[in-house]
């Protein structure tokens, strides 16, 4: 009996622990995306070949852009990266590419820019291919073929963990939701996984 109380509430506080670190953790500030998810392989970059992709929508303040690789040929060379307005203004950065996510960071922040494009030129060698979506381009743009969309997020300096962002959470969640249903069957689900890992310690601890 003692022995599975002590296994118990050890096992409880050790999966607490790892979700309040979960909550509490730093992670980078992320203030937009090109929408496109990095689901499957999308842009080919061969060395010297300059891709560029529209974006919507540009957020001001970003100081980095982060891509996902999916394949990578030969060592791993440098990715440079241009965000140009319509009015012609650009901002780009220049840095290493790694075999999964990596970050580049920009010369200067963003500004707010809609619509606008982003172009992305390899130096090689061998050949880099960005992860991404499926979705077709409206056209071939400085010579890039039509096919998929290459995912891009933009980041801000700072830290930020999901715990200091709750509201924003439960105000997307409650977004998504049809009514009558909102933020608070976010708090009900929650409650719910607390009062069922109670009853899981109940049971190894009282069981016969």
């Amino acid at each position: 009996m003692r022995t599975r109380l002590a296994a118990g509430i050890a096992g409880a506080i050790l999966i607490a622990a790892a979700i309040l670190a979960f909550s509490l953790g730093g992670h980078q500030v992320v203030v937009g995306t090109d929408t496109a998810a990095p689901l499957l392989p999308a842009a080919n970059l061969p060395a010297g070949v300059k891709r560029c992709q529209p974006i919507s929508l540009v957020p001001p303040g970003a100081t980095r852009v982060g891509l996902v690789t999916s394949s990578l040929t030969g060592r791993p060379g440098r990715l440079h990266v241009s965000i140009v307005g319509l009015q012609g203004e650009s901002v780009g950065g220049t840095g290493p590419v790694a075999p999964a996510g990596f970050v580049i960071r920009l010369e200067s922040k963003t500004r707010a820019l809609h619509p606008a494009r982003i172009c992305l030129t390899y130096s090689g060698p061998g050949e880099l291919t960005l992860a991404g979506e499926a979705k077709r381009l409206p056209r071939a743009i400085h010579g890039a073929p039509k096919g998929g969309v290459a995912s891009v997020v933009f980041l801000r300096p700072g830290l930020v963990s999901w715990a200091s962002r709750r509201h924003q959470i439960a105000d997307r969640y409650a977004n998504s939701q049809v009514k009558p249903f909102g933020a608070w069957t976010l708090w009900v689900a929650a409650l719910a996984a607390i009062g069922a890992a109670l009853m899981a310690l109940c049971w190894v601890v009282l069981r016969p």
